[in-house]
C-alpha cells in the first residue's frame, strides 16, 4: 500500500465528534440511496446488508480509488467508485446479478447526485 492510500485511510478514521457525525451522516445518505434504488427496482433487500454494504462503501470507494488513481487517472474517477458498488452489491445483496447491478447503478448515481448537490454538506452543517 502506497503513502496516498495510506493517508487516505487515515483521513476516513473519524477521531473527533464532528468526524463521527458527519461519518453516520454519509452512512446514512449511502443507506437511504441503497434503499431508495431497491423501492424503485423492487428488490426487497434486507435492512441488515444494505447498512453494512453503505459502511463497506463509505470506506472502500475513496481507498480504491486512491491506490489505483495512478494507474486510471481520468476515468477512474467515476469508473472505480461505480466497479466497487458493483461488487459490494454482488457480496451484499443476494439476488440475481442483473438486479443486483441495477441496484447499485441506481444506488450509485443517486448518491452522487446528493454528494455533488451539496444536500450531504448541508446536513452535516445542520447537525453539527
Amino acid at each position: 500500500m502506497n503513502a496516498l492510500g495510506l493517508s487516505i485511510l487515515f483521513s476516513l478514521v473519524p477521531i473527533t465528534i464532528e468526524g463521527v457525525v458527519s461519518l453516520l451522516i454519509s452512512t446514512t445518505i449511502i443507506f437511504v440511496s441503497i434503499v431508495l434504488s431497491d423501492a424503485i427496482i423492487a428488490h426487497e433487500m434486507e435492512a441488515k446488508e444494505v447498512l453494512v454494504m453503505s459502511f463497506f462503501t463509505y470506506f472502500l470507494t475513496p481507498l480504491a480509488q486512491a491506490l489505483l488513481a495512478r494507474y486510471i487517472p481520468f476515468i477512474g474517477f467515476i469508473l472505480v467508485p461505480l466497479f466497487v458498488w458493483f461488487v459490494l452489491g454482488e457480496i451484499f445483496l443476494r439476488k440475481d446479478s442483473t438486479t443486483n447491478m441495477k441496484v447499485a447503478i441506481v444506488a450509485f448515481v443517486i448518491y452522487q447526485i446528493l454528494i455533488y448537490s451539496g444536500i450531504v454538506s448541508r446536513v452535516a452543517g445542520l447537525v453539527l
